[in-house]
């Protein structure tokens, strides 16, 4: 089995330019907390290591939040990873993006073939059946409703090509017209347009993106908008819907749901 590191990105204290539906610290850290053990619990038969990635500085109330029992593991890692005033005045996806990249300069990897991103604040109750039985060089979900975009909350990637993404330093700006400047050719609006551009490169390098092999189950509310993801409505239409992926799938010959 391919060994695998999951890197859990945190924000205990948001300093953007973007409004957040969730900026209290306090309040936010009990959210990482209790999500963070919910992921440790549901990933402990897999062959996989846990980064937990914080970029304001709460690195360490995290830790004491989740108690010796789980810190003291050799299985769980921290990384502070503190953003400059000219990254927090970006927005959300730029301080993603920068906490990412700088995991990747800071960090070890050499031992994984395998590197999954999870919002910290969110946990997925099937999270351990989607990484058993994914496949491909990138994996993640997308959309095709408005614009083609991807899933930025979970996705996996190669450990060669998490190392590409990460370097990447794309603009982003909320203002689409900024975004689509022909001065500025590596402009997305957010990150998960950009995830969106990365499958279609590296495609194009022979490298294979393929579907999540089930829609994630989350558990926990979104801090920019407040939307809570696990509700009865969600988690039956969800349930149905993994019931018939692979078949739906299999029909659309490659084309991803």
């Amino acid at each position: 089995m391919e060994r695998s590191l999951l890197i859990l990105t945190a924000t205990v204290a948001p300093n953007t330019i973007q409004k957040v539906y969730l900026a209290n610290p306090d309040e936010r850290l009990a959210q990482y907390v209790t999500n963070i053990r919910k992921t440790i619990k549901k990933t402990a038969s897999l062959n996989l290591d846990i980064l937990i990635a914080e970029n304001s500085v709460y690195v360490g109330r995290i830790a004491d939040g989740l108690g010796r029992d789980i810190v003291n593991t050799n299985k769980i890692k921290f990384i502070s990873c503190k953003m400059g005033k000219s990254f927090s005045k970006k927005g959300i996806s730029s301080n993603e993006h920068e906490n990412l990249r700088k995991v990747s300069h800071e960090f070890d990897f050499e031992n994984y073939s395998m590197i999954w991103k999870l919002t910290g604040r969110l946990s997925i109750d099937n999270i351990s059946q989607i990484i058993t039985q994914s496949t491909g060089d990138f994996r993640a979900n997308s959309y095709f409703l408005d614009q083609h975009t991807f899933d930025a909350r979970f996705f996996g990637l190669r450990r060669d090509l998490f190392l590409q993404f990460a370097a990447c330093v794309p603009r982003y700006s909320e203002n689409l017209s900024s975004c689509l400047d022909c001065n500025h050719p590596n402009s997305f609006p957010d990150i998960e347009h950009f995830l969106a551009n990365f499958a279609y490169r590296i495609e194009l390098q022979g490298y294979s993106y393929r579907s999540l092999p089930f829609i994630p189950i989350f558990r926990g509310s979104s801090g920019s908008t407040g939307k809570k993801y696990y509700i009865l409505r969600n988690l039956v239409i969800t349930y149905l819907l993994n019931k018939v992926r692979s078949k739906i799938v299999r029909g659309l010959l490659g084309v991803s749901p």
